[in-house]
């Protein structure tokens, strides 16, 4: 019974124990807010989460989005440099996205990259589907770049084309279907957990009550 309930309780400490941090090795850059590493071994494509940073030239675009190559080189040299480099994975935030690519908070040192990306204005706050865990700190540094206009804010980025954004759409539209019936069940499935969660908790509370008062009688 004990053992049981140990198993019981750390179900219950769940979200401390999956977001942890790992650190990475092995760079190799891809653009401002995507980039390849190592971790445990693994090499592993890395998304930042909560921001979206101008696109570089690849295959549906001719040009470089405003903005692009200084927030690419701006990420490519930080974690280059950088001999203390970790990803956070945040609870509340699937592990991997839909592409595979790893999804977590890159901190280099005690900095946050993507705060640091935002403050500039290489980066705006995007694809935010839940509380995360410095999703503020990316607002407040969003409203920051978009009071000093700087980078992606500044006054020679209005009315920029977004034929580029548009194609994107369009790409993601093949996948839309399959990926409302994998977020239908995957709502369903945190609906179930979520369930379980609050019967083993009231579980292991009233065996925690029953034991504290036998102690006591």
């Amino acid at each position: 019974m004990r053992k049981v309930v140990f198993v019981l309780i750390c179900f219950l400490f769940i979200d401390c124990i999956y977001a942890k941090s790992v650190s990475l090795t092995n760079i190799d850059c891809i653009d401002g807010d995507t980039f390849r590493a190592t971790i445990d071994g693994e090499d592993k494509t890395i998304r930042m989460i909560g921001i979206d940073t101008p696109e570089t030239k690849y295959a549906t675009k001719t040009v470089d989005e405003p903005y692009a190559v200084e927030a690419s080189d701006y990420t490519c040299s930080h974690l280059k440099d950088s001999d203390d480099l970790k990803l956070e994975y945040d609870s509340k935030a699937k592990k991997e996205d839909k592409y595979g690519r790893v999804l977590g908070w890159i901190f280099i040192g005690d900095s946050l990259l993507q705060e640091e990306l935002v403050l500039k204005g290489y980066a705006k706050v995007e694809y935010v589907y839940d509380d995360y865990m410095y999703i503020d700190q990316l607002y407040k540094a969003e409203e920051k770049a978009k009071k000093e206009k700087i980078g992606i804010w500044s006054e020679d980025t209005k009315g920029d084309k977004k034929e580029d954004k548009i194609i994107d759409d369009e790409e993601d539209d093949d996948d839309s279907f399959f990926d409302k019936i994998v977020d239908f069940i995957w709502d369903n499935i945190k609906k179930l957990f979520k369930n379980i969660y609050k019967n083993i908790k009231k579980y292991v509370k009233n065996i925690l009550k029953d034991k504290f008062n036998k102690i006591f009688d």
